[in-house]
This record gives C-alpha cells, structure tokens and sequence, in this order.
C-alpha cells in the first residue's frame, strides 16, 4: 500500500461528519469509500494502456 488520505464530505442529519477514504497502491490503482453508507465512490484500475478508469457504475 503506498499511501492513504482522508478527507471530509459533509455532515450527516445526526451531525456526524462523513469521510472518504483513499487508498492507493504503487501503480496507481486506488479505491476511494466512504463511511457514509459503506459506499464504494471510485475505483481506479488501470486499463492495457496503463491508463487508469474508473470501473464503479453510477
């Protein structure tokens, strides 16, 4: 694992803060989630060209 960031997103209707979470790897792959609803947001995979897409769906 190369690294890992945490930022904010907003705050919840109980007033909790919600927060993505990125991780990413030595390639450049990465998943980003967030804790609000154990949600996948993004999902970096890199292609035959080494150019990195997203795969998530919507």
């Amino acid at each position: 694992m190369k690294q890992v960031q945490i930022s904010e997103f907003e705050p919840t209707s109980s007033g909790h803060m919600a927060h993505f979470y990125r991780i990413e790897n030595a390639s450049g792959a990465s998943v980003t989630l967030c804790d609000y609803g154990a949600s996948i947001v993004s999902l970096l995979v890199p292609d035959r060209q080494k150019l990195l897409r997203d795969v998530v769906l919507g």
